[in-house]
């Protein structure tokens, strides 16, 4: 029997006379098969494939092809989202199997809530996100305090106010969502140092007003911090507020009218230096973690009558700031408490939230400047599930988002965006819209100037079942992410690294090395990394540092960082690893200084020194190599990747990763990205080199713009295809050479058939 497809978009129209109705209206139908939009389909006459792996049932969220055979992303650990790669085998042990680590839960990256240029630069931010909209709060240099609410998915301001009229001159300034309105707490300044918090609900106010004076004047307020109350049946904000040793550490609870709920907690001689509250008013249940005077990360647990539960419990040692959540598992409460210690580390540890008992270290993430509030993964399922938001690198910062499990050490994901352009500010929040299913990132933006920050807040879907595309080239599929992302037919990695190394220090020392007496070298580090096909991928160069020997030093001891990348995480799959190379210029004692007319100098190229195999522990660590090597050795190495050949150039610009992306297309030799952080742009990568991956390159001629917000990207015959909502662009031909000559071609609108 033959299948006729009929269009039945329009329903039914039953009002309709039948002879006025469109074509598409459903009259009458027998035999008729109907597919769920987004559903997988089944043809008749076809059996289902069973779903069975070797550790569960796969739920398909998603299907891709890879070199004629058939992979699906999904999960069978009931993780809700596609969070694993897996490939059909039809093996009776196994369908399906498991690629043995995981994917990013970070997808379709957007950013709102711009704001013009700030005179002297924002000194301070924070947002959150709620009701699929989206309020920042900004504070430019001085202490004038600005808000905007936007239509988180159009962009679209509903409100922008100077806040001095309605809250006076404030800092510490921490914003919320509840109960359908965004809250504003500040401290203010000018020696009152009062603590008020200002409401707006979208749809029913036209500007914040006033929703309650938390505390009158006193002494200076050293921390504080707001959240809404979770559950909450008489209570709908907790605020917290220290004004140092001579005055107690309170917690006010506030009702939805803005009047204090019962008397405030109490704790005296805090002398608090960073807080974090978390309050669930179903489990009558608030906790708070300080940041001491004695550096010690300090956790305590109250009741909503402010009945201490527990007391004062060390959680870490020594810390510089903190954050708190609840997680809720099996019937019992959690206090997960993250803390960035002395050493520059994250450590994200467990605890009772009644006894305290101890649920020792979940995980670390090392090299990480903890910036936002950490955000519990919103399932009970994987109670060592979290997010949080901070800073990698050292000579140049990244603002970079982490996804920890601390019950699988190969499932941390660091999405990062606006690559070495990060600024280290004040803690901000970190909230989930369920709404929208995304996460509200705030972050500060380096434009050229440090001193010039430039907030930006970044919508990142978390943990979407929304399919996502991905291409195949070479040995390889490409696929779209918050962090884009590549499969080689064995493992899951990124498709770049997401930051650049760093060199912590270099020191030279006497010993049983070869390097010349009293010379000056300079050094760079770099990441490789070699897929199963054998095509190999490099890092960006770190920033070069140099250093002089003493009369009698002949070694270098260099303290590097490692990546935060899948490809040194948790199990080590297939023995997976990168390697760490180090380069350094020779040091010619022969040959004449021209700028000292003295003899010795060190030529200006850096060459492969040392090498070494980073291991499991290693990952986004600091690493020590030893560098002994001889000149005249350094002197028959290959130059680094930057200063050497790459086919028909000399000196390539540096590997960089994709930004994040929606949409991915292979067009003759190139990759073009579509639906990046800023919408209207699109990213080409770098031209398919020999034994290669494909890399990126963040300057802006390899970027171009389109009139409104890319809907997909395509290639044919050659052309570069971007989609809008209403339009269609060719980009003309032309695309940036490796070293960074040339420039994408220009859009050119396809007009309409005539």
């Amino acid at each position: 029997m033959a299948r006729v497809p009929v269009a039945i978009n329009f329903g039914r129209q039953d009002k309709t006379a039948p002879k006025h109705a469109p074509f598409g209206v459903l009259k009458r139908a027998k035999n008729l098969r109907h597919r769920e939009q987004g559903g997988l389909g089944m043809r008749n006459g076809y059996s289902a494939v069973p779903m069975t792996s070797a550790s569960g049932t796969v739920i398909a969220y998603d299907l891709h092809e890879y070199q004629g055979r058939l992979i699906a992303l999904g999960s069978d650990q009931g993780d809700g989202y596609p969070s694993q790669l897996f490939e059909f085998t039809n093996l009776a042990s196994a369908r399906w199997t498991d690629t043995g680590n995981t994917i990013s839960p970070f997808t379709n990256a957007r950013e709102v809530a711009g704001i013009p240029q700030a005179e002297g630069g924002v000194q301070h931010c924070d947002a959150a996100s709620g009701g699929g909209y989206t309020c920042l709060v900004y504070r430019p240099d001085g202490v004038v305090s600005y808000a905007i609410v936007v239509d988180s998915s159009t962009n679209q301001t509903i409100l922008q106010q100077r806040l001095t009229s309605v809250i006076g001159d404030v800092e510490q300034e921490r914003v919320c969502f509840a109960d359908g309105k965004f809250f504003i707490q500040g401290v203010t300044v000018h020696g009152v140092n009062a603590v008020k918090i200002i409401s707006f609900e979208p749809g029913a106010d036209t500007a914040f007003s006033l929703f309650a004076t938390v505390d009158g004047s006193g002494a200076t307020v050293s921390a504080s911090d707001l959240v809404p109350v979770a559950n909450g049946s008489t209570t709908l904000l907790a605020s917290a507020f220290d004004r140092g040793t001579s005055s107690d550490l309170s917690i006010v609870l506030l009702a939805a009218d803005g009047s204090q709920v019962g008397s405030a907690i109490t704790v005296s001689t805090t002398d608090t230096l960073d807080l974090s509250i978390d309050a669930d008013e179903g489990d009558d249940t608030i906790l708070l973690l300080t940041i001491e005077n004695t550096d010690d990360a300090v956790l305590r647990t109250f009741d909503f009558a402010g009945n201490v539960v527990h007391s004062a419990t060390t959680v870490v040692g020594d810390g510089a700031s903190c954050s708190v959540c609840r997680i809720n598992y099996s019937g019992t409460h959690f206090a997960i408490c993250a803390v960035n210690d002395s050493g520059g580390d994250v450590q994200i540890r467990g605890r009772n939230a009644s006894t305290h008992a101890s649920g020792g270290l979940i995980t670390t993430m090392p090299q990480f400047i903890l910036k936002t509030r950490i955000l519990p993964a919103p399932t009970d399922d994987h109670p060592d599930r979290v997010v949080f938001g901070g800073i990698v690198g050292f000579d140049a910062y990244t603002n970079a988002l982490a996804f920890v499990d601390g019950s699988s050490g190969d499932n941390q994901h660091v999405m990062t965006r606006d690559y070495l352009k990060g600024v280290v500010s004040d803690p901000t929040t970190l909230t989930l819209d369920e709404t929208a299913g995304s996460i509200c990132w705030v972050t500060m933006h380096n434009p050229g100037v440090a001193s010039l920050g430039v907030p930006a807040v970044t919508l990142v879907d978390f943990q979407s079942t929304e399919r996502i595309q991905a291409v195949n080239y070479g040995g390889l599929r490409y696929f779209a992410g918050g962090t884009p992302w590549v499969y080689d037919g064995r493992v899951v990695v990124e498709s770049g690294f997401n930051e650049a190394p760093s060199i912590k220090s270099l020191a030279a020392s006497p010993a049983t090395g070869a390097l010349a007496n009293s010379a000056t070298y300079t050094y760079a580090v770099h990441w490789e990394f070699t897929f199963a096909d054998g095509s190999y991928l490099e890092s960006p160069p770190s920033q070069v540092k140099s250093v002089t020997l003493g009369a009698s030093d002949n070694r270098v001891t260099i303290v590097a960082t490692a990546p935060h990348s899948l490809r040194i995480a948790g199990t080590r799959i297939y023995g997976m690893t990168a390697t760490l190379v180090l380069s350094r210029t020779e040091w010619s004692a022969t040959t004449i200084d021209v700028a000292t007319g003295t003899a010795g100098v060190q030529f200006s190229i850096l060459r492969r020194a040392q090498q070494v195999a980073l291991a499991k522990s290693d990952y986004g660590d600091v690493v020590t190599i030893v560098d002994d090597l001889s000149d005249a050795a350094l002197a028959t190495q290959e130059p680094i990747y930057t200063q050497g050949t790459r086919g028909e150039f000399s000196g390539s610009l540096e590997h960089d990763a994709p930004e994040a992306c929606r949409y991915i297309t292979a067009t003759e030799s190139r990759l073009l990205n579509g639906g990046l952080t800023r919408p209207f742009e699109v990213q080409v990568s770098k031209e398919a080199f020999l034994g290669q991956p494909f890399a990126y390159s963040e300057l802006s001629n390899f970027f171009q713009t389109v009139s409104a917000a890319v809907r997909g990207v395509h290639a044919l015959d050659g052309t570069k295809l971007v989609f809008t909502e209403d339009d269609i662009y060719a980009l003309t031909e032309g695309a940036p050479d490796d070293e960074g000559k040339g420039a994408l071609g220009l859009p050119v609108r396809i007009p309409t058939p005539s």
